[in-house]
């Protein structure tokens, strides 16, 4: 039995270099080697080079930067495109999907991942 890989393709977003650290932009290579494993198609890139950076074909954008808000996130909303957080939750109230993995001021511990 063969195994293809699918045509879904996931674009990762990382915060990366004095602003944001290290700890997003290696937590998203992992993630990244682990969707290439499981036979998907994943591009990462940094957050500066996200606005130069096509994204029609994708089918989810996993953002993984903490608490900040991209206006030109709201034309990938209106078209549809499913976008994933990870620890951000600037856009709180929109409809973007949410994965909290650390303790936000926002919200109570309980409603972390951490206690789940």
């Amino acid at each position: 039995m063969s195994i293809k890989k699918t045509n879904k393709k996931i674009l990762i977003v990382a915060g990366y270099g004095m602003t944001y650290g290290m700890g997003h932009w290696l937590r998203c290579t992992l993630l990244k080697q682990y969707l290439l494993k499981i036979f998907l198609q994943v591009d990462l890139i940094k957050l500066n080079e996200f606005f130069h950076h096509e994204t029609i074909s994708y089918s989810l954008i996993i953002f993984d930067i903490r608490d900040v808000t991209l206006k030109s996130l709201s034309i990938y909303e209106k078209k549809n495109q499913s976008i994933l957080f990870i620890d951000n939750m600037a856009k709180k109230n929109s409809t973007c999907n949410y994965w909290l993995t650390l303790p936000h001021v926002d919200f109570p511990i309980s409603q972390n991942l951490l206690t789940q």
